[in-house]
């Protein structure tokens, strides 16, 4: 989570969505001159500035209650709850936005680098459907995948009160294009192109693509259930072969 004081612009964090690349992108332009980006910082960043949320805090659960806390996947209703519905609204609403078939099957294949307890990823094509079946529609309390590690919406991001509050969205398809787009509409000086920092890329990891894995009409329903707000922007096809 980013917020600008000079430039006016909130940004808020999606999952897999190059979300961290644009993050530490526009990082910059939310501290003091002289401030340092570091990818594992513990501590938000809250100056006259503006505010650059912790990405690698420990006990996140925890520290979430306090109201001077601000951390990077952090939902709109979170961050008005600690700015104030005036401020939030009075600012542009940036984040970064992906097909959802593809970032369906990569935070699926992104989980285990992080869970112990993930299943096993399979060498086998219907054998890695059966398991992204099964993690596609697991509940809360499921036995199968540990609590967290399921197929997720990010709506909770961008959504405040039932209603989409985001102004602009970078796409991940065409991500430097639109980062520059971005800082130009906003009048964001910086020298040449803003750099954008290749983090957390996972590409080697997938041992299938998007389209192979939602194979069927009902696991496609499934994508389009738990990501319906991306579809809704009318820039993603409904289908992973379209």
């Amino acid at each position: 989570m980013l917020l600008s004081e000079k430039y006016k612009f909130i940004y808020l964090k999606t999952h897999k969505t190059a979300s961290t690349s644009v993050e530490l992108a526009l990082e910059q332009f939310c501290a003091p001159p002289e401030h340092k980006v570091i990818l594992k910082n513990k501590e938000p960043s809250v100056t006259e500035f503006g505010i650059v949320g912790a990405r690698a805090s420990m006990d996140l659960k925890k520290r979430k209650q306090d109201p001077d806390f601000f951390w990077h996947h952090m939902g709109a209703t979170n961050v008005v709850n600690r700015i104030g519905e005036e401020k939030f609204f009075s600012y542009s609403r940036v984040t970064t936005v992906r097909n959802p078939f593809s970032r369906l099957a990569s935070l699926f294949y992104f989980q285990p680098t992080w869970g112990k307890n993930f299943p096993k990823q399979s060498d086998s094509l219907a054998e890695a459907i059966e398991l992204f079946e099964k993690w596609l529609f697991a509940t809360p309390h499921n036995e199968l995948f540990p609590y967290g590690f399921r197929a997720k919406s990010d709506k909770y991001i961008v959504f405040y009160k039932e209603k989409f509050v985001m102004t602009d969205f970078i796409r991940v398809e065409n991500l430097s294009e639109d980062l520059q787009a971005f800082a130009q509409k906003h009048a964001i000086a910086c020298k040449g192109k803003i750099e954008l920092y290749r983090e957390r890329d996972n590409s080697r990891i997938k041992k299938f693509k998007a389209h192979e894995l939602f194979h069927n009409k009902k696991l496609i329903e499934r994508a389009q259930a738990i990501d319906s707000w991306i579809f809704d922007l009318g820039i993603y096809p409904d289908h992973p072969l379209a």
